[in-house]
């Protein structure tokens, strides 16, 4: 049934020589919502939600319905076990404890298990859950920009541009690690050479100008990585046609 409902489960039995034996269960509907929240990165406008990437940090906050005799518990006169990996994790358990930080393996392809016990003061009562946590890859994704009309929606995949013409490139990073985003510098590298940056420039913004007579404007990379972390880094490339 629904959350907090109740329902009576009652068994008869009767032996060959005619005993009679009876028993009943009372269970309630009690539930876990889980709201898993990666710190990673997502630009403002992205609709989707952030993926953990190895060794990312993930927040996952409990939202327990638990019911007795009707009336639903605070959560803050619960008592929350939670295990990773099959380990209870004493430093985040313990009364009105409804909040789990993890910070996850810096390998590839990494997968982990956050495992819920929420039970009554006194026991009466209970819930388990559990969420399983993939890892994705960082991703670099690059779109057109101007200072009149701002990023374009669409990424850029190719670019059809005009001799002379002036442009901006830009690349959002999708789901870094937030605490490292910060000192990790974006590299452009245009036509196989490495684009200057001044001091004080978004590292993640690249203003060119296409040359005169110039039937193609070779392919354009851009790479974001940190020295610390080898799974913490993602590169694309665009080329551009001039027309």
């Amino acid at each position: 049934g629904s959350a907090g409902s109740e329902l009576v489960i009652r068994v008869n039995a009767t032996t060959a020589n005619g005993e009679f034996f009876e028993t009943q269960k009372r269970v309630v509907g009690n539930e876990i919502d889980f709201v898993v929240s990666p710190r990673t990165s997502v630009p403002a406008t992205y609709r989707g939600s952030a993926l953990a990437t190895p060794g990312s940090i993930v927040k996952v906050n409990a939202l327990p319905h638990l019911f007795l005799n009707g009336v639903r518990r605070s959560h803050k006169n619960l008592l929350y076990e939670w295990s990773l990996d099959g380990k209870k994790i004493e430093a985040q358990s313990g009364q009105g404890r409804n909040e789990f930080l993890v910070q996850l393996s810096p390998v590839s392809g990494g997968e982990h298990v956050i495992r819920l016990l929420v039970s009554s003061l006194d026991g009466v009562i209970s819930a388990e859950k559990s969420v399983r946590i993939k890892t994705a890859s960082p991703e670099v994704v690059l779109y057109q920009t101007s200072a009149l009309t701002g990023k374009r929606p669409v990424a850029l995949l190719g670019l059809a541009a005009r001799s002379g013409q002036s442009l901006s490139i830009v690349a959002e990073p999708y789901f870094f690690d937030l605490a490292l985003l910060p000192r990790i510098i974006g590299l452009w590298v245009v036509d196989g050479v490495q684009a200057p940056t001044e001091q004080g420039q978004n590292s993640r913004l690249l203003q060119l100008a296409i040359p005169e007579n110039t039937p193609t404007y070779a392919s354009i990379l851009f790479s974001l990585k940190d020295k610390t972390n080898v799974f913490q880094r993602a590169q694309n490339t665009v080329t551009i046609v001039t027309q």
